[in-house]
């Protein structure tokens, strides 16, 4: 390989990490995929941490009034099933919640201080970890102002909310990350690189532009070089 196809390689390199970082990061106006109505807007990210690629998949939330963060989310989601322990047959209730997304499945424990969010699937187990109920590992719940930087939701003291508690303003993001280990805390694995769902629901193509730009470019060089040969 000559030195002029090595440099001609690397400025391809060079030109399609710096489209990927001119994109920038995912906004609520890249979002396909909304669900409810009304002026106020927020974003909800969930990130598997690992699987096929796409890892993290986003949706958008339409409101009015007031509405918290697990409204959001059931009314996303194709189906939330809430367990909730029953002392007379010593055995789980199931409660669906049904919502927008047919490919979105949520589980959640009930508790006194609310629901519990065990675990998510999407599109047949393609993306899953669908209970963490009595597993290691964990969903963490995170929250953001512009869907880039996160943090653990607190209220006005410093204690941490649920997504119950949570109330939603204009322009928020939501975020559920998988987490590995119940003893590392804080959480780790903040949501990152969420690619949006399609507004078909049908699930989004593992392919991100970038990498497609830069696949074809190569192409066309390697082929100017089989000629020059």
């Amino acid at each position: 390989m000559t030195r002029k196809l090595v440099s001609m390689i690397a400025l391809v390199l060079c030109l399609g990490w710096v489209g990927a970082a001119l994109a920038g990061p995912l906004g609520l106006d890249d979002i396909e995929f909304w669900v409810g109505t009304g002026s106020n807007r927020a974003g909800l990210v969930i990130d598997w941490n690992e699987g096929p690629s796409p890892q993290a998949l986003a949706w958008g939330f339409r409101w009015d009034g007031e509405a918290t963060g697990w409204d959001m989310l059931t009314a996303i989601a194709g189906q939330t099933d809430v367990y909730t322990w029953n002392e007379d047959s010593q055995d789980f209730d199931v409660d669906p919640i049904y919502g927008a997304d047919p490919n979105l499945t949520v589980r959640a424990t009930h508790f006194d201080f609310g629901p519990m969010v065990d675990g998510f699937e999407y599109e047949s187990d393609d993306l899953s970890h669908p209970d963490t109920a009595t597993a290691p590992n964990w969903w963490a719940y995170w929250v953001s102002e512009d869907g880039v930087e996160w943090h653990e939701p607190v209220d006005e003291h410093g204690f941490g909310l649920g997504a119950t508690d949570r109330i939603l303003s204009d322009g928020d993001w939501d975020g559920w990350g998988f987490e590995l280990d119940w003893n590392v805390w804080p959480a780790e694995n903040a949501p990152e690189n969420p690619t949006p769902v399609p507004s078909s629901g049908s699930p989004p193509i593992p392919e991100p532009a970038g990498l497609t730009g830069l696949g074809l470019a190569l192409t066309v060089i390697l082929r100017r070089r089989r000629r020059i040969a």
